[in-house]
């Protein structure tokens, strides 16, 4: 049974339920399911904009159509480690060392505690699962659970439940980072969930026993509030090979503001 993710007022039993029926399987055509998944920062009727930070591809994701996909809690990463690891192995051979471990490959599993907990806390992100990015230059065609092709934006949002079709492909030079990714071919959106903002907590629920009066003149102090030196601006790995996740490599997620979908 899989715990709860977070964010989420999706039906646990039904989503585990989901996950035995649809579990992440290769299809005939090379293409890999990714059975139950949330998506994050979903650009699948535009391509994304233009952005400062590296991820997947070391391109920013400039240019594509993409999403984030958070797998929930319990999920089995195997066929992607061993997806992941083929195609790895095989376009870069000279990059693993004697324990059979990828030396100066860019590892695209993340465990999500790093945006659950972050300096800015993304919302959905749950401890312990697992997340990777999905891309395609081209857009993806995306249907709902009877086949029917889904046109109307609206429907796909952050926190939506869906099923990805996706292959791998290579990167490497001119672009910074080295290889293996994840393209998205095609979505089938399946159930309807909390909608994920750009994460934080809620002021309302943060602030809602306090009281001020009305000649408090609030913004005066916080203007001439000190600032505080020798404080890290994050607790966050800054990326690099940390460890693995259930025997899947992982790799701590890059600080960035969720513009690139992580």
């Amino acid at each position: 049974m899989t715990t709860a993710p977070k964010d989420s007022i999706i039906n646990a039993q039904w989503l585990a339920d989901m996950m035995r029926a649809n579990p992440p399987k290769i299809l005939e055509n090379g293409n890999v399911l990714s059975g139950m998944v949330r998506l994050a920062f979903p650009n699948l009727f535009k391509p994304r904009a233009a952005s400062n930070n590296n991820q997947q591809g070391g391109d920013g994701g400039a240019g594509k159509f993409g999403a984030a996909l958070l797998f929930p809690p319990g999920a089995d990463m195997t066929l992607f480690s061993q997806v992941w690891t083929k195609a790895a192995r095989e376009a870069f051979p000279q990059n693993w060392d004697p324990q059979g471990q990828p030396i100066g490959l860019h590892i695209p599993f993340h465990d999500q505690r790093e945006k659950a907990f972050g300096v800015k806390p993304l919302a959905g992100y749950t401890p312990g699962a697992i997340t990777f990015n999905v891309s395609s230059q081209f857009k993806p065609q995306v249907v709902d659970a009877n086949m029917n092709p889904i046109v109307d934006e609206a429907r796909v949002y952050a926190g939506v439940w869906a099923i990805v079709a996706m292959n791998v492909y290579k990167y490497g030079k001119p672009q910074p980072k080295t290889g293996i990714g994840f393209g998205m071919q095609s979505v089938m959106i399946v159930a309807d969930d909390t909608k994920l903002g750009g994460g934080g907590s809620d002021p309302r629920k943060d602030f809602g026993g306090i009281t001020i009066s009305a000649t408090s003149d609030v913004a005066s102090k916080f203007g001439a509030a000190a600032s505080v030196s020798g404080v890290p601006s994050s607790v966050m790995p800054s990326g690099g090979f940390v460890g693995s996740v259930g025997g899947l490599p992982v790799q701590a997620l890059p600080i960035d503001d969720g513009s690139d979908l992580m």
